[in-house]
């Protein structure tokens, strides 16, 4: 049982910067209300910031691995509508709003899907509720939640790869400007950091069966990569010129 509490804590710490992360915008999009790409991180922010806190809540008050099934069933759409924002502001620069349409119906096409695979799979976990041993549900016993482990997990990855490669193909287009390059870099680490984050905890986490030290790295990884997003706002560069993408 303590290692879940390790494990709760270092989510909970990560829902916290998330927060901070999300505070921080919604004070920068009030001073740049015509930036609409602001919106995006902020609620992105918010939305991973919601899961996180929900993903460790279970693993301090329950005892059985039945509510810890519920609430990550219930929680991992969450994280990702909070990759969709993130993989918004990309499509929304690339300007391609019919490609914006199909993503966002995508990602509702998942949402649904997965949390359908989840809530079947609760059935198996019933089964085993008298032994009250939260690692069993993300095992490979149980192919209902493995099956909505990866399709959200993969989704996910799939959506923030994409995001990498825009920003970090936009650094080196603007890599003679100094503040354009680091921004995009920054961003494009961030998204990085959070596609390891999400693989550490909803693939390599089923496949290896190590839940506590691959939901630790993936919080971690998590923090790294918010903390990289955030970072990217006050960017200035050594010229001290702040730059905003068009």
């Amino acid at each position: 049982m303590q290692d879940f509490l390790l494990v709760a804590m270092f989510n909970f710490t990560a829902s916290v910067v998330c927060l901070v992360a999300a505070v921080k915008m919604y004070f920068v999009g009030r001073k740049n209300i015509e930036n609409i790409k602001i919106p995006y991180f902020f609620y992105s922010f918010v939305f991973i910031a919601i899961y996180l806190f929900s993903s460790g809540l279970p693993l301090l008050f329950a005892r059985d691995s039945f509510a810890v099934a519920v609430v990550g069933a219930l929680s991992r759409p969450l994280l990702l509508i909070g990759a969709m924002f993130l993989c918004l502001i990309p499509l929304n620069l690339m300007k391609t709003k019919s490609l914006e349409k199909v993503y966002v119906l995508s990602v509702l096409a998942i949402v649904l899907v997965s949390s359908v695979l989840s809530f079947l799979g609760l059935n198996q976990v019933k089964r085993f509720f008298p032994f009250h041993d939260a690692q069993y549900w993300i095992h490979l016993e149980n192919p209902l939640l493995v099956s909505g482990f990866f399709l959200t997990g993969g989704f996910v990855i799939i959506s923030l790869l994409f995001a990498s490669f825009f920003y970090f193909r936009f650094a080196l287009e603007k890599r003679r400007e100094e503040v354009a390059f680091g921004k995009a870099m920054m961003i494009g680490i961030g998204c990085s950091l959070l596609l390891l984050a999400v693989a550490s905890g909803h693939i390599f986490g089923i496949i290896i069966g190590e839940f506590v030290v691959t939901s630790t790295i993936a919080s971690l990884l998590f923090i790294m990569g918010v903390v990289s997003l955030i970072a990217s706002v006050n960017y200035k560069g050594e010229s001290k010129k702040a730059y905003k993408i068009k």
